[in-house]
């Protein structure tokens, strides 16, 4: 389970800095994609999927969904 998790569009220098300073204080972070994800309501749930990929799983395994 991720202490905190990063939601990005794209893994850039401000995305890697984040990872560095976090994997040295520490800290486990987890990273979701923000880029061409559907994030939605359906059957009272909560869906966060992209083309052939359901990222529930990561955004569920971190402190901060909780």
């Amino acid at each position: 389970m991720s202490d905190i998790t990063l939601l990005y569009d794209r893994a850039e220098t401000d995305e890697q800095r984040i990872r560095l300073v976090a994997e040295d204080m520490g800290i486990d972070l987890g990273f979701l994609p923000f880029h061409k994800v559907v994030i939605g309501l359906k059957d009272g749930g909560l869906v966060y999927r992209s083309i052939g990929k359901d990222h529930m799983g990561s955004l569920e395994c971190s402190k901060v969904y909780h």
